[in-house]
């Protein structure tokens, strides 16, 4: 795979709009949405009262006024069901347009692009990826730059899972809580007194498992059990692919009192190696 490439994406899309909108995102997301300017995005959690996970989405400051969150194919309509149940008294606009969307990842600043009036130019901007420029183009029918190869979605399957990029359905369901992921980062604000506070009501229940990545010899079935030299079940696979370079690459969760290298995915499965850090 080459340093600049393409690769389409399903994502599913709310559109937020009306006087008000980013106060409103402000206290819903965990992430200071406020200090966005137009054109930016970020990251952030949608929670429950409970502290577990409603949404896991991308949101971007198109204006004031005019916001667009995406999320993984399939919670688009339940993001915007959660988002209007806390309208209260506020009115704002909803929409879910059918967009496509398109992944741009390049090294450094990248190519000059000029975009369509319709197409919303969102910032992965993933926290592992330090020297990616990666962003994606969503709209009614993006189009991919010169030189830019295309990429499968199963190749693409295998770079997000060595990069560590949580998916709604997958690694991120309703009963995850973010310091079991590892990135209570994305609660994360500028103010300090603020952020110390999220980190305390998102942490305070100590996680019992936690989010690691696996190189497996083999195929790995998603939801297989994850066992121990023992054949005591230790975590569960969330998400396996095959990577050119790598081999069979995956994510999933373990107990997090579980310290071994070695796991087998399901009693005759293939053995893995467990990687607690990406790469």
């Amino acid at each position: 795979m080459t340093d600049w490439y393409a690769t389409w994406l399903d994502r599913d899309i709310v559109e937020v709009s009306g006087e008000g909108t980013a106060n409103f995102l402000q206290a819903q997301l965990y992430r200071d949405v406020l200090a966005l300017k137009d054109g930016d995005s970020l990251w952030a959690w949608v929670l429950s009262r409970q502290g577990t996970a409603d949404s896991f989405v991308r949101a971007t400051r198109v204006t004031d006024t005019y916001w667009v969150l995406d999320t993984d194919p399939g919670w688009g309509e339940a993001l915007q069901n959660r988002l209007e149940r806390a309208l209260g008294s506020r009115t704002l606009r909803f929409s879910r347009p059918r967009w496509k969307a398109l992944r741009l990842v390049f090294v450094g600043m990248g190519p000059t692009m000029r975009t369509d009036s319709d197409i919303v130019v969102a910032w992965v901007k993933w926290w592992r990826w330090p020297f990616l420029g990666t962003i994606d183009l969503l709209g009614p029918g993006p189009e991919v730059p010169e030189d830019f190869p295309i990429v499968s979605s199963d190749d693409y399957e295998a770079v997000r899972l060595v990069s560590w990029f949580p998916k709604m359905g997958a690694e991120v369901t309703a009963a995850t809580r973010p310091a079991e992921t590892g990135f209570t980062q994305w609660s994360v604000w500028h103010e300090p007194d603020r952020d110390n506070a999220a980190r305390q009501w998102l942490e305070r229940v100590p996680p019992t498992r936690r989010l690691a990545g696996f190189r497996f010899a083999g195929p790995a079935e998603r939801s297989a059990a994850l066992l121990d030299r023992q054949g005591k079940k230790v975590g569960v696979v969330t998400s396996s692919a095959f990577d050119r370079h790598l081999g069979w690459v995956g994510l999933g969760y373990l107990d997090a009192t579980f310290e071994e290298d070695v796991v087998r995915a399901g009693e005759h499965g293939p053995v893995a190696l467990v990687r607690r850090e990406p790469g």
